[in-house]
């Protein structure tokens, strides 16, 4: 209710603010009040460590590797129907309270073992019913960003921005006596649109969140794949609590999210260069800033 009455009041009295800056504080002052507001001064550089860690709960991950290759979902049939260790790290300098630029590391690597229900196709190699397989799932990447944050100001934030990510992806199906065996990888950047807020409440408590995403199709990366399309969505909500001034823990939900459908025809096999791939996860975390 707040937000909408600052903005109704924004749009009415736009005479009232000499710069967009103005505006803003103005905004921000109606939403979270000016006792929250006071000695609030930013920092010429300011220095952020992030971690998270919990647990990983696969949602939906569904293969398809080669065009005659079967369509096996990770969750129904191969193994991942478990809860995973997870675990995030990020680093963060900010200068003058707008610019931001943040590096992050996300781990992302399961691996099961089973027995397949059903005959597996894989790259052209059929893994036959009843066979124990080593499936591994491996998809960490790497994200550099910048945001430029326009409330500036410590304890909130409005930040837009935009991300390089870059994947590195291995899908290894092996049978366990070793007679089996096709394995799939690939490595490449990803740009990514970024955003990112924090709202201060009484007591030190704030509530903070994040989103990057992008949609977009994959002849812009594979020359001669006309019908690919690649997709990525990263959110993520957190609640936490200002202990000391440079340590504030936390806990949250993030969901990762997306795919890629390709069909390469630079393929060197084995196989013929056509793969889909599509995965919900959300995980629960605990996890903390030191800044």
């Amino acid at each position: 209710m707040k937000l909408c009455m600052a903005l109704m009041l924004l749009f009415s009295t736009g005479t009232q603010a000499q710069d967009f800056g103005e505006i803003l504080d103005w905004v921000r002052e109606k939403i979270f009040g000016s006792t929250l507001l006071l000695a609030e001064r930013p920092s010429l550089v300011e220095f952020r460590l992030g971690m998270e860690a919990g647990l990983l709960l696969p949602v939906k991950n569904q293969i398809q590797l080669g065009g005659n290759g079967t369509l096996f979902d990770y969750v129904e049939e191969g193994g991942q129907d478990l809860v995973f260790p997870f675990a995030r790290y990020e680093a963060e300098i900010g200068l003058k309270g707008r610019h931001r630029f943040l590096f992050l590391y996300q781990p992302l690597e399961l691996e099961t073992r089973v027995n397949l229900d059903r005959d597996v196709t894989v790259d052209g190699l059929v893994f036959p019913e009843a066979t124990p397989v080593r499936l591994l799932y491996s998809f960490p990447y790497y994200r550099l960003s910048y945001l430029y944050d326009f409330f500036q100001a410590p304890r909130s934030e409005l930040s837009l921005g935009f991300s390089l990510q870059l994947r590195r992806a291995l899908f290894e199906f092996a049978s366990l006596d070793g007679a089996l065996f096709r394995s799939r990888r690939n490595m490449g950047p990803v740009p990514l649109l970024n955003f990112r807020f924090r709202a201060p409440f009484p007591k030190r408590v704030w509530l903070a969140g994040d989103a990057q995403g992008i949609y977009v199709p994959t002849r812009f990366f594979i020359d001669g794949d006309d019908d690919g399309v690649g997709t990525f969505l990263g959110a993520g909500l957190r609640l936490g609590l200002g202990m000391k001034p440079y340590f504030q823990p936390f806990a949250g939900i993030r969901y990762i999210g997306g795919g890629s459908r390709s069909n390469n025809p630079n393929f060197r096999g084995p196989g013929d260069g056509y793969s889909e791939n599509w995965i919900h996860y959300t995980a629960f975390n605990l996890g903390f800033n030191f800044q």
